[in-house]
């Protein structure tokens, strides 16, 4: 009787024992689950409020790219790879870029301070947004620039009664500066010239470049036989929005040599230049009025 109630006695004791390291258990994973939960979600409150995003997107009519800059504004660092792209509120994978880079270099962090560059060929679009790793956005309009032709004529420069030199201007629709580098006449129809060269009057250069409004002294030569096709370059000229770039390009000289006059040809042009972010670009435009 004795032993009996000794052993259940033990036996509850025992019993009550496990019960209360299971509850103990139980209550330590639930507080350590709710305890990391928590870190975890001001961690992720925390990337949030120290994010900061700015982003512009601007479409180049001259060679159809589409190209967005965002800038790591805030305190955390972020990752491209976990970004999300939406153009016109389509998504685009980054994969469907030409050019994913974090200040020109290839890599996966963007740190703070940064500016991710993202471009490809694309048709024009109205805005773009962009959706950080922390679940933060920013949306931009697209400004679309580019460059337009006009003023096209023919010039006799050397006096010989043929109108052997073309003269056109453009301007630019960038908000920014940017940079003349070079030209070449691509094609001419409607008559058959071979090359560019003043032969017989060293004192004009076949390429000659003012900057208006007032279009005085030359800010680019190039001298020498140039054929077609060929691309002259020139020292860098910088050209403001609110400016004009004149081009006069001649003489126009055929197989044999002789001037060929311009009027009523078809002239195809290509000229490089940098855009205000030092990017190499190119615009290219045929003409018809000479």
């Amino acid at each position: 009787m004795g032993f009996s109630t000794s052993a259940s006695l033990l036996i509850i004791f025992f019993g009550a024992f496990i019960a209360l390291g299971t509850v103990y258990t139980v209550a330590s994973n639930t507080t350590e689950d709710v305890s990391t939960a928590y870190s975890d979600d001001f961690s992720a409150e925390s990337a949030i409020v120290e994010t900061g995003l700015s982003v512009e997107a601007t479409y180049h009519e001259t060679d159809g790219n589409l190209t967005l800059r965002a800038d790591n504004d805030g305190a955390t660092d972020l990752i491209v790879s976990e970004m999300d792209v939406l153009v016109d509120g389509v998504f685009r994978p980054l994969s469907s870029f030409d050019i994913v880079a974090v200040d020109d270099r290839g890599t996966d962090l963007w740190k703070t301070g940064e500016q991710l560059r993202i471009e490809n060929t694309s048709a024009s679009a109205t805005r773009v947004k962009v959706i950080t790793d922390t679940g933060v956005a920013a949306t931009a309009p697209v400004t679309v620039v580019g460059f337009t032709n006009d003023s096209a004529r023919t010039l006799d420069r050397t006096g010989n009664g043929t109108d052997s030199t073309i003269s056109f201007d453009i301007e630019t629709s960038y908000a920014e500066n940017v940079t003349l580098q070079s030209v070449s006449v691509d094609t001419v129809a409607g008559a058959g010239p071979t090359t560019l060269n003043y032969a017989k009057n060293g004192s004009l250069s076949e390429l000659n470049i003012t900057i208006g409004p007032n279009h005085g002294t030359a800010n680019a030569t190039a001298d020498g036989e140039f054929s077609i096709g060929e691309t002259i370059s020139h020292n860098a000229i910088s050209l403001g929005p609110e400016e004009t770039a004149r081009y006069r390009l001649g003489e126009f000289r055929d197989a044999s040599g002789s001037p060929v006059a311009m009027p009523s040809t078809t002239v195809s042009v290509t000229i490089t230049f940098e855009d205000p972010y030092g990017v190499e670009r190119t615009f290219s435009f045929t003409e018809a009025g000479f």
